[in-house]
């Protein structure tokens, strides 16, 4: 996924080969940049200090971006830390690009020294999802304890992590979990997630398939959250469940454990910033 950040190594998330992201996709190299100490460029350094000029200068820069690349979207240009480096904002996408505009780099910066990514937290920032637009009344709600932070999750009722995630959550506090159902593994994977949310209580069904592996009945059918949240997971470019949105909009992929989760929900920022990103298991 193009906006990953991890925490361990090991696969945290299921996803479904005819939804996986092709490699065009994702990136096509990696940009990892050792700084062997502070390095700001001026036009960093003038920006953060508001140079009218330099804010001109960086505005023609983007505008030049723009005629040269037509076809790309080109949200935003910011300088960075690095002299003639810009990043490029493209949705929930971020690149790099020299000063002449022609040379382009696909991946994540690294400060070495600081043992940071310099390019997680900004992706996070990129992807940030407005949580007031989603349709909650599509989710099963489960409230612990206050129910004080809000977190929303989209689990494909046959993924082994979606299942870790659910026992995890089931010792989080003072959380409310709003869970969107989103079959994508196989056929399976929808008959499931359509009974469970036919059943009398939707609620206790899930838990009782993803905590206890009690399969869900095949009642009646009726019209489903499915479709839906298809619609809302593909505008928001969730390809691998679970996919963990917190309240303020920051989007994770993969299952965590209790503290890593609970310091996450409580973070201002993005708390997985480590070296190494979470591979995505795929079927």
């Amino acid at each position: 996924m193009t906006d990953r950040q991890s925490l361990v190594a090991g696969p945290t998330a299921c996803a479904s080969s005819r939804r996986r992201l092709r490699p065009s996709q994702i990136a096509a190299g990696v940009l990892a940049i050792t700084l062997l100490g502070p390095v700001v460029s001026h036009s960093q350094e003038a920006a953060t200090n508001g140079s009218s000029r330099d804010v001109q200068r960086l505005q023609a820069f983007t505008k030049k971006l723009r005629a040269l690349y037509p076809q790309t979207r080109i949200d935003e240009v910011n300088p960075t830390e690095t002299a003639g480096l810009y990043e490029v904002v493209m949705g929930p996408n971020i690149a790099y690009i020299d000063a002449t505009g022609r040379y382009w780099y696909f991946g994540h910066r690294y400060d070495m020294v600081e043992r940071k990514d310099l390019t997680a937290p900004r992706l996070a920032d990129a992807s940030r999802v407005d949580v007031s637009t989603l349709p909650i009344g599509l989710a099963l709600k489960t409230v612990h304890g206050t129910g004080r932070r809000k977190l929303y999750v989209f689990a494909d009722p046959n993924c082994g992590y979606c299942k870790q995630l659910e026992r995890t959550l089931s010792n989080l506090s003072d959380t409310t979990v709003y869970t969107f159902l989103l079959p994508i593994l196989s056929q399976d994977s929808v008959d499931k997630a359509a009974a469970i949310w036919c059943s009398g209580d939707r609620v206790r069904a899930w838990n009782a398939w993803m905590l206890d592996n009690q399969v869900p009945a095949a009642g009646a059918s009726c019209s489903t959250s499915l479709d839906g949240v298809a619609d809302v997971a593909r505008k928001l470019r969730i390809e691998a469940t679970p996919t963990l949105i917190a309240g303020d909009g920051r989007k994770a992929p993969g299952a965590m454990p209790l503290p890593d989760l609970t310091a996450w929900l409580d973070a201002d920022s993005p708390s997985r910033q480590a070296l190494v990103k979470t591979p995505v298991s795929t079927r």
